[in-house]
């Protein structure tokens, strides 16, 4: 992958340094590009609206897809426990990680990212949902705005050691445990 360029990108700590999203994963792509034929039960397709729903993927109110076309669209794009979905059309920048080994596919409208290390999963849905790297995520299109993939690998993530990764991971969770009791 081309190098990070941080021009403009304020310094790091010691031991941490700037990466790509494209050198922090295997693949990144997005979901079947055609509009599938939807049938009654089968295989979940998931799109912007199961990513928005909920503070996780949401199967609920979503359409299905035969196995045999499943298994042509997870060609392109197969999330698996570990990866990342990015919404990069409506409403754009939404992270998730897969927390499931629920078989499903993906639509054009949502992008997988492949971390090459799973423990990186946490860390990366932080990083990618903070201001910092949210505010690189510049939505292009006339009419419908969207994120384009190559603008996606291109982005910039701080990233610190592991084990700082690991703490900066459960003090988030731990913020967002406090908001959820308050919303209860």
């Amino acid at each position: 992958p081309a190098s990070a360029d941080t021009s403009g990108f304020s310094e790091l700590p010691d031991g941490w340094m700037w990466a790509t999203v494209e050198s922090l994963s295997t693949k990144v792509v997005d979901g079947v590009h055609k509009k599938p034929c939807y049938v009654s039960t089968g295989i979940p397709f998931v799109t912007v609206r199961n990513l928005t729903q909920s503070h996780d993927i949401s199967f609920d109110q979503l359409n299905y897809v035969s196995r045999t076309d499943h298994l042509e669209f997870i060609k392109r794009a197969n999330p698996e426990r570990g990866d990342l979905l990015i919404s990069k059309d409506g409403t754009l920048g939404v992270v998730r990680v897969v927390r499931t080994d629920r078989e499903f596919s993906v639509f054009v409208s949502v992008a997988l990212i492949k971390p090459v290390l799973y423990q990186l999963s946490k860390y990366l849905w932080v990083a990618l949902s903070s201001p910092q790297v949210q505010a690189q995520m510049v939505p292009k299109g006339s009419g419908l705005q969207h994120i384009h993939l190559e603008d996606l690998r291109a982005d910039c993530i701080p990233v610190p050691p592991l084990a700082e990764q690991h703490r900066i991971v459960a003090e988030v969770e731990r913020r967002l445990s406090v908001v959820d009791e308050l919303e209860s």
